[in-house]
């Protein structure tokens, strides 16, 4: 359960850091835009945060990800409690995406952190 949390948490902070950087003022949740999207998001859909940005961050757009392959790979205990959150689509590897997607928001919190 750690895991699921600590990603949790590094999700809401790169959203933060993205939308601190392009509107360093006063940013509150409703400005604030995740710079990587799930192509096949259903519960957040692609553009719908933030799309007032007076510069908003470079997009990435996840190919054949879901909502929750933003969390990182369930157990499988936890994949047996809540199936629903660890199930990827077929051909999404949730593990290799992860791998470079924790380097990448290495790389945009040492950006943004920079440019304050």
């Amino acid at each position: 359960m750690t895991l699921v949390i600590r990603t949790w948490i590094i999700a809401a902070l790169a959203t933060l850091a993205g939308a601190a950087n392009a509107a360093p003022a006063s940013v509150g949740y409703q400005s604030a835009r995740f710079p990587w999207e799930a192509q096949n998001d259903v519960i957040v859909p692609n553009g719908i945060i933030g799309p007032g940005l007076p510069k908003p961050p470079e997009l990435h757009i996840v190919k054949n990800a879901g909502h929750f392959d933003f969390l990182a790979p369930c157990t499988p205990p936890l994949a047996a409690r809540v199936p629903e959150i660890c199930g990827s689509a077929a051909g999404f590897d949730r593990a290799a995406f992860h791998e470079a997607f924790n380097l990448d928001v290495s790389a945009f919190f040492a950006a943004a952190l920079e440019a304050r």
